[in-house]
């Protein structure tokens, strides 16, 4: 290159104008101009969720409150895998169901009347809308969520409710298979911290033909007995839990229960039952 020609790329660089500035970046009236891509994302993270108190709603013959966790490992941004266990802390019959039976002593059927104990549920979980806002300084993240899967629970019935003589008395069903499906909305705020608001659906069915291990017969053989005079529970299996329909609640003699289980074993018939609750939860992410 000759000095010329180096003089004269050295006066068109020196030339050169200054790029443009944006307006918006001196306008009082632009707070937040571009949200920035998530630094903390979901994929093969752990998520930790307490749902302290799930009430259910639209049922006939139940009543039933509940506590939930939920483990949930998001596999990718938009799929997870949840196990959820439960615990069933307050189970009666609804307010129908008792108006029903004192007032023109029809008792609904057994089939309809089973409740839950406890018991866990596993489900894929698909968050098919996500999104993002800034607020308070920072970015809350929200998706809306769809789950659906299958688990066991262990499940019981009301024999005698609750009046005069002592509280309500229950005799175990058995365990059954649960199916639940639900969706519900999840934000994240941070890093670390969910807020979920779900509607879950957990269904079970069958029909009641042991109460409290003891099938229709062996409830019969009981029921002889106790108009013998004695409980012995001579000439049941050993799955019978006589125990169950022994001693004393309060000053209700629960021997008084046989005759009331023999007549719900023999009774007979299916439900589907649909223990629908409004879960809110709080998680938190690690």
């Amino acid at each position: 290159m000759t000095v010329l020609g180096a003089l004269v790329l050295a006066a068109s660089l020196g030339a050169a104008p200054d790029p443009a500035v944006d307006p918006l970046t001196a306008s009082p009236d632009v707070q937040f101009r571009v949200i920035e891509p998530k630094p903390f994302p979901d994929a093969l993270r752990h998520e930790l969720v307490l749902y302290p108190f799930v009430p259910q709603v639209g049922s006939t013959f139940t009543t039933q409150w509940l506590t939930s966790v939920a483990y949930v490992f998001h596999a990718t941004e938009w799929l997870g895998l949840r196990i959820q266990p439960f615990w069933v802390w307050h189970a009666e019959r609804s307010k129908f169901g008792s108006e029903l039976l004192s007032r023109v002593r029809q008792d609904s059927a057994a089939a309809s009347s089973v409740m839950l104990q406890w018991g866990a549920v596993a489900a894929p979980e698909w968050t098919p809308i996500r999104g993002k806002f800034a607020a308070f300084g920072g970015t809350v993240r929200y998706g809306f969520v769809l789950f659906a899967g299958a688990g066991a629970a262990s499940t019981q019935i009301e024999l005698k409710t609750a009046d005069a003589l002592g509280p309500a008395t229950y005799g175990s069903t058995g365990v059954r298979m649960v199916v639940t499906g639900g969706a519900g909305f999840r934000v994240q705020l941070g890093d670390r911290f969910t807020v979920r608001l779900e509607v879950q659906d957990l269904i079970h069915w069958g029909s009641v033909t042991r109460i409290n291990g003891c099938n229709s017969a062996e409830l019969q053989t009981l029921e002889d007995q106790h108009t013998a005079g004695q409980v012995t529970g001579a000439g049941v299996g050993a799955q019978c839990n006589v125990d169950r329909f022994r001693g004393m609640q309060g000053s209700y003699d629960r021997s008084n229960d046989i005759g009331i289980a023999q007549a719900k074993a023999s009774e007979g018939g299916t439900d589907t039952l649909n223990v629908v609750g409004v879960y809110f939860g709080i998680g938190v992410q690690l």
